[in-house]
């Protein structure tokens, strides 16, 4: 049974959320099957980390195992390859993404109807924006995590973050 959907997330780029994505994924893969999916739109060091893009043409021929896909099917499963690290499959990202324009709750309904029996943890990964799909994302999510750096910079988007997660999700 899955235990925990957790999903990194800021609004502002560049405090490691890619990373200790990438980091817990590894981490819990020692243990236990993760499925990480990857909901930036301009591929983030997720894809580029779990893909062997030089088996991608075998893994996914068509092209179509990805989340802009599999947020459009009826079970994440069907999307997810094997990554290049033992106990950790991937749904990579798509530029695709960005062009959908999902129903509330569709990441949590997917979740629900999906068969994901077979891991015991999500990991996603975001773009650092507030539109649909990272909303999307933090609603289907058990836990957010928002890596914070103390600076002024980032003060401001994780407060935002704060107020405004209970209110749009």
């Amino acid at each position: 049974i899955m235990k925990k959907i957790i999903t990194f997330g800021s609004l502002k780029g560049g405090v490691g959320k890619s990373t200790l994505s990438v980091s817990v994924a590894r981490c819990l893969a020692k243990n236990y099957k993760v499925l990480a999916i990857d909901f930036e739109t301009a591929n983030s060091s997720m894809s580029s980390v779990f893909v062997d893009s030089s088996k991608l043409a075998e893994l996914d021929p068509k092209n179509q195992k990805h989340i802009a896909a599999a947020l459009q099917g009826a079970n994440l499963q069907e999307y997810a390859i094997p990554s290049t690290f033992e106990n950790i499959d991937i749904i990579r990202s798509n530029i695709n993404l960005s062009m959908l324009r999902p129903n509330q709750n569709l990441f949590k309904r997917l979740v629900a109807s999906s068969d994901l029996s077979k891991y015991d943890f999500v990991i996603c990964d975001t773009s650092p924006v507030w539109y649909d799909i990272t909303l999307m994302a933090y609603e289907g999510s058990d836990l957010v995590v928002t890596p914070v750096y103390m600076s002024q910079f980032c003060y401001m988007p994780t407060t935002f973050l704060r107020d405004r997660l209970p209110i749009d999700t």
